[in-house]
């Protein structure tokens, strides 16, 4: 009943939401709740196929250990999509058009469903070859490929919930998708068990039932979204006919859109690219390196949160043309996620080695965990600040600087220092490199934010794009 009680006090809250004028803090707050509960939601997702696989065998543990970022890069093709939907809607949300902001969920919705289709069945096809150029016995090849196809058909599902979840967001209600990614978990947990073991008539599928249990579980969550979208109270008004492919907005989707899916894919490439780094030294140093990301990306949960209650207030600030108020509370926000992060990563420092000993009493890896953790803890703030702007750079509709803020921070900077430091310093050189990265990409960010001439054109941008949503409101 508590938990109840506080979704309903959380529905109630957003509901009365104020995003275009009074204070900065409250919703700012009420809109990063709901998103750190969504991101907790969907790791518990990937941690119970983890753990059942676990139980069934190392080689299907192996196989999903290494699907995962490649499922990550199928994803990020088509992740920029959603993001752009959740722009437009709260733009046009802001600006008061809700006939424009339906027309922009449909095409969202249209388009990403499309782009499921089409990169799902590539990627059916090409899993096979990609998986091939990896050093993994047969087996484990095999059961990858298994997970992988049928992932690649479920991925219009999957793309489908985004775009659920981006648009509610973008519409600022960020509270309807949590029991429905709660139900989905619970669904996804309760199908494992039965689909990899087996159970009465059911079959023993192993991990090709994870995956259909995911999928499964993912498909239903899409169907109970759409419901809440199109025909409850708290959907967008989306007409049938809004559905029907307008290439004039397949072009704007494209244009916000791509940069955030190269965004995401190069963020993913230079994710394995530094694991790869990682693992040319000592199991000790792999352990370490595992523990200490999973203690930090606790933290990514709250940094997200903000960065898309930034994007989603920005967005609609921008809507509004109070430019003046979306400049302050990306600079309000930036300084809550540095102040409050900070006192989190002197907590986290000082606790680093019990943190570490709840995962391992090995001593060599827990040594490179907390070597880890304390270069790298001292600069949470950092990237508190810099995935705020970047948040707010997509709520302008600047999905370009936003990406290259973040492909800077990633590639041009963290992976050629961690290459150096690795080759002079060893393991300890690469995680010098992740901090002073995270420094640098916060100035970068902040930098380009308070003196980049991105200003001028903000407003001019969003006018062209109403005159452009009001020849298609007309034609319709």
């Amino acid at each position: 009943m508590g938990i109840q009680k506080a979704f309903v006090d959380l529905f109630d809250k957003q509901d009365d939401l104020d995003l275009t004028s009074g204070s900065i803090v409250r919703p700012l707050c009420i809109l990063a709740l709901p998103v750190i509960l969504t991101n907790a939601i969907q790791t518990v997702y990937t941690l119970i196929d983890t753990f059942w696989l676990g139980q069934y065998g190392n080689p299907s543990l192996a196989a999903i250990t290494l699907a995962y970022p490649l499922a990550y890069l199928l994803l990020a093709v088509s992740y920029g999509l959603p993001v752009a939907g959740s722009i437009h809607v709260a733009q046009e949300t802001g600006g008061e058009n809700p006939r424009r902001a339906a027309h922009a969920a449909a095409q969202t919705i249209t388009y990403g469903l499309m782009a499921g289709v089409v990169v799902g069945g590539l990627g059916f096809f090409l899993v096979d070859d990609v998986l091939a150029l990896y050093n993994i016995t047969p087996t484990v090849h095999r059961l990858a490929t298994q997970y992988l196809q049928l992932l690649s058909l479920g991925l219009p599902a999957t793309i489908g919930f985004v775009a659920f979840v981006s648009l509610m967001r973008g519409s600022g209600d960020t509270v309807t998708p949590v029991p429905i990614m709660l139900g989905s978990l619970a669904l996804n947990a309760t199908l494992d068990p039965v689909l990899i073991f087996g159970w009465g008539f059911v079959p023993e599928m192993g991990i090709r039932g994870a995956a259909i249990a995911t999928v499964t579980a993912r498909t239903l969550a899409i169907l109970v979204g759409f419901t809440l979208l199109f025909g409850s109270k708290r959907g967008l008004g989306i007409e049938p006919h809004q559905f029907r492919p307008d290439l004039s907005w397949a072009r704007r989707l494209v244009r916000t859109g791509v940069p955030t899916s190269f965004e995401q894919t190069g963020r993913g490439i230079a994710i394995n690219l530094l694991l790869v780094m990682v693992g040319t030294f000592s199991t000790a140093a792999v352990a370490g390196y595992g523990i200490g990301i999973r203690i930090i990306s606790t933290v990514g949960f709250a940094t997200v949160g903000i960065s898309k209650a930034v994007e989603t207030m920005t967005g609609q600030n921008i809507g509004a043309e109070k430019l003046d108020r979306a400049v302050s509370l990306n600079y309000r926000a930036a300084a809550i996620a540095f102040g409050s992060l900070s006192v989190l990563a002197a907590a986290t420092w000082l606790g680093a080695e019990p943190l570490v000993r709840l995962f391992t009493d090995h001593q060599p890896t827990v040594e490179h965990s907390v070597t880890f953790l304390h270069w790298v803890v001292p600069t949470f703030g950092c990237m508190g600040v810099a995935r705020t702007f970047v948040g707010g750079f997509r709520g302008v509709g600047k999905t370009i600087v936003a990406a290259v803020i973040v492909l800077t921070m990633r590639g041009v900077i963290r992976l050629p220092m961690a290459w150096f430091g690795a080759q002079e310093i060893g393991p300890e050189g690469i995680w010098v490199a992740i901090a002073a990265s995270n420094v640098l990409g916060a100035t970068l960010a902040f930098a380009w934010f308070r003196f980049g001439p991105w200003r001028e054109s903000a407003l001019e941008t969003i006018d062209s794009s109403s005159d452009e949503l009001a020849e298609v409101a007309s034609d319709d």
